[in-house]
């Protein structure tokens, strides 16, 4: 039956409408056929126009037991967390109905919001959303999308909104499909016009593959924002749901029914669980259960109804703290809103991954040292050399028991520790070193002798800029204690004879006045880097190898890897496992269809500004004896420390912006082919840019994947009536270019430990003060790639 009169005749012989006036529209939702018919009216009540206004949502069921997927280009699409939502446009009153929780409403414009009170809020939220979007079209594209909207029902979510069982990083809408479309038809009608959709993925079609995907779906954690997964496979949609939302979900009804038991409750998950493997054992669930059930109350109930993951972190907290539940803590919304991966409950966390390594059997090799010392030659006796960039890219996960990798590099102890952290649980880590003895003079302290020193140097370093380099390194190294680096076992190594020889006065003085000008920066005094090049090039310093190396090598190997009978076969082990370029295929980043943009969105919100605010402070600090006397920079100050900055609502670094959806060139494009979405990173951040009237805004020092703005950066904060984030790139290019001393550290790679200036820059026939602050610690920030911004 279509006829939309025919339809609401019969749903008024059963009296199973809600009826909605508004002016001369009267709405139906008509509940038995799950739509939604629209009636225009005359001056006199005279019925003009029977519409049908909106269709059906799609039928989704649940996957059969045993379901095999056999045919090809199918797609599974996420499910968020919140209310479905549906919209349609109407041209004969050039208005929208959005429908959501089974009333309706229509509404024209922002104006029309005052007409509606508490009871519509969620629908005010999806229309705020709605015309946010359009705004981004010019009118021209807002017109064919009113065409194309003519007799189609959209169908969406509203994520991030209160009563929501999982914290979402972001509040807004995202569409899944289109009522009478194909699924892909539906998607690239969203994309084409850049609204937002979900993340999809093709489905497998093998019987294997195709349960690993089920098995993934169901066993995810609410960490990744998601509620599940709809299949679209042929014109059937199978709904494979997540296991802890439904746990979670189970766990609010619980908490809220004042006579549920936990006995109840245990029983209510083990039945949804029903032998499957989830993200976190059942324990998990039942202490937070325990812990805050016999202290339910009606404010508590109250509080659980609108912000439940709130609480559940407030819990989660205490539980680790061993603290008592207290009221206050539900005074903080924000502070809490973060992810559930934030706390640590001392609880086995079962990975997600299809193999669980605890004490990996996976072995990487790291030499610390200085440049010159033999590393490499070393490295080549003990086989399967690899590089730090390659290193990055191995899947530790998917290597076989016993791969062993050797990075050849001389790492300093900053660059050492960054890559153990990088490497801690995935690999047993192994440093080698001939780092034992002291070098030791009244303002120095090194942890190696000058033998090794000036027998690594000579051999590495013969010019003056080649010492220069070499010397700013050193320092690093001051004050170094091995047993405090974080590694499976530190080995010794005789790198070179070490024979105890004195040195002239002459070379000793010079090395010393040299050491002395490296710290910190590099020395420039060229009369004084010639000399010592002179001294070191007579000096009668051999570089050798300990007599019995090949001992060394061998016993080193027995050492390093005791589950090897024979030496012999750590060749063919590695081998075996090392990875071969030219037989993996490369990965190229290929959605279906185009993203608005590629970006890097930082991670728990919340938590990050206060680490952001708190790096601010420093720069700002550090900058205040340079600009003590500057009332600009005073007026940056106070601003800053009364929060007159406003914090953006999603803070990421834009890696490529996609302006035409159309353009299929676009692929080719090497920020687009090496993105890859979903991926855990963590962004480095080395320069502050600050303005009053302008904006707050971090120079990124090194890229996850690449970039195409010259100076990738992050905007953190605006003025109500400034600068917004559109204008950001100017903003710093500015600054930058019309400071050659500030362009040409940029374009050596940022690598100075501290720098300050003010620059004033013209933007919108305006002059804003732009200061711009480095200093040696750089801010870290967690990201996740995501094509879905």
């Amino acid at each position: 039956m279509t006829d939309p009169y025919q339809l609401l005749q019969q749903s008024e012989d059963f009296q199973d409408y809600d009826r909605l006036l508004i002016e001369n529209v009267v709405i139906y939702d008509l509940k038995d056929h799950d739509i939604t018919v629209v009636q225009i009216l005359n001056e006199d009540n005279t019925v003009l126009k029977t519409i049908q206004g909106l269709q059906q949502y799609s039928h989704r069921e649940q996957i059969p037991k045993d379901f095999h997927n056999d045919q090809e280009n199918n797609i599974a699409v996420k499910i968020y967390d919140g209310p479905r939502f549906k919209l349609a446009y109407i041209k004969a009153i050039d208005s929208y109905l959005i429908h959501l929780a089974g009333s309706t409403i229509l509404i024209r414009d922002e104006n029309d919001f005052d007409k509606f009170g508490a009871k519509h809020n969620h629908h005010l939220d999806v229309a705020e959303f709605w015309f946010k979007e359009l705004k981004k079209l010019n009118q021209e594209e807002q017109e064919l999308l009113k065409l194309d909207l003519q007799g189609r029902t959209l169908i969406g979510t509203l994520i991030g909104s209160e009563e929501s069982i999982i914290i979402n990083e972001r509040f807004g809408i995202v569409f899944s499909e289109v009522a009478d479309l194909d699924i892909r038809e539906a998607l690239k009608f969203y994309a084409h016009y850049g609204l937002p959709i979900p993340y999809t993925q093709a489905i497998p079609t093998g019987k294997v593959e195709f349960q690993n995907l089920l098995d993934r779906i169901h066993r995810n954690d609410t960490d990744l924002e998601y509620a599940g997964s709809v299949l679209h496979i042929g014109k059937n949609k199978y709904v494979v749901e997540n296991i802890e939302y439904k746990i979670l979900n189970s766990l609010k009804i619980h908490l809220l029914n004042e006579s549920s038991t936990e006995k109840e409750f245990q029983q209510s998950a083990r039945d949804l669980i029903n032998g499957q493997k989830i993200a976190r054992p059942i324990e998990f669930y039942l202490k937070i259960f325990q812990y805050i059930k016999p202290q339910m109350n009606y404010k508590l109930r109250d509080f659980t109804k609108k912000d439940f993951p709130v609480l559940i972190n407030i819990i989660l907290h205490n539980i680790q703290q061993q603290k008592k539940f207290n009221p206050q803590q539900l005074q903080d919304v924000a502070f809490w809103k973060v992810k559930l991966q934030d706390y640590n409950t001392n609880l086995t966390r079962v990975p997600v991954f299809e193999k669980k390594y605890k004490n990996p059997e996976i072995f990487v090799v790291l030499f610390l040292g200085l440049p010159g010392m033999g590393s490499s030659t070393l490295a080549k006796s003990l086989g399967n050399i690899i590089h730090e960039d390659d290193l990055d890219k191995l899947d530790f996960k998917k290597l076989p028991d016993q791969s062993i990798f050797i990075l050849e590099s001389n790492l300093n102890p900053e660059s050492l520790n960054n890559l153990l952290a990088k490497l801690k649980d995935r690999a047993r880590r192994y440093v080698i070193t001939q780092i034992n003895e002291k070098f030791e003079d009244s303002n120095y302290e090194l942890p190696f002798s000058l033998d090794f020193f000036l027998s690594s140097l000579k051999r590495f370093a013969t010019t003056s800029e080649q010492i220069s380099n070499y010397m700013y390194q050193v320092p690093q190294f001051e004050k170094l204690v091995l047993q405090k680096i974080d590694c499976e076992a530190i080995i010794q190594f005789p790198f070179v004879n070490v024979q105890g020889r004195e040195y002239s006065n002459d070379i000793l003085n010079v090395f010393l006045d040299v050491f002395d000008a490296s710290i910190h920066k590099k020395c420039k005094d060229k009369k004084l880097l010639s000399k010592f090049a002179d001294l070191l090039k007579n000096e009668e310093i051999q570089y050798n190898y300990p007599e019995n190396f090949q001992e060394e090598v061998s016993a080193l190997k027995k050492q390093l890897f005791p589950f090897l009978k024979k030496t012999k076969q750590i060749q063919q082990k590695t081998e075996e496992h090392k990875p071969k370029k030219e037989k993996q295929q490369k990965y190229v980043y290929n959605p279906t269809y185009l993203p608005k943009q590629l970006a890097i969105l930082i991670q728990n919100k919340y938590t990050a500004k206060d680490k952001l605010n708190r790096w601010i402070k420093e720069c700002l600090n550090e900058a205040q004896t340079k600009f003590a006397a500057d009332e600009d920079f005073k007026s940056v100050q106070t601003a800053f420390q009364n929060d007159q900055y406003q914090f953006e609502n999603n803070v990421y670094l834009q890696l490529l912006q996609i302006t035409s959806l159309d353009d299929e060139s676009i692929r080719e494009l090497r920020y687009f082919k090496e993105f890859q979405p979903d991926k855990e990173v963590e962004i480095n951040i080395k320069t502050l840019f600050i303005s009053l009237e302008g904006l707050i805004v971090g120079l990124v020092n090194k890229t996850p994947f690449p970039a195409q703005n010259p100076y990738p950066h992050i905007v953190f904060y605006s003025r109500e009536k400034g600068l917004k984030s559109q204008n950001s790139t100017e903003f710093i290019s500015q600054a930058i270019n019309q400071n050659q001393a500030l362009k040409q550290i940029i374009k050596d790679g940022n690598k100075a430990e501290k720098y300050i200036y003010k620059e004033n820059i013209k933007l919108k026939n305006k002059v804003y003060q732009v200061f711009v602050i480095s200093l040696p610690d750089e801010l870290v920030l967690d990201g996740k790639s995501t094509d879905r911004l």
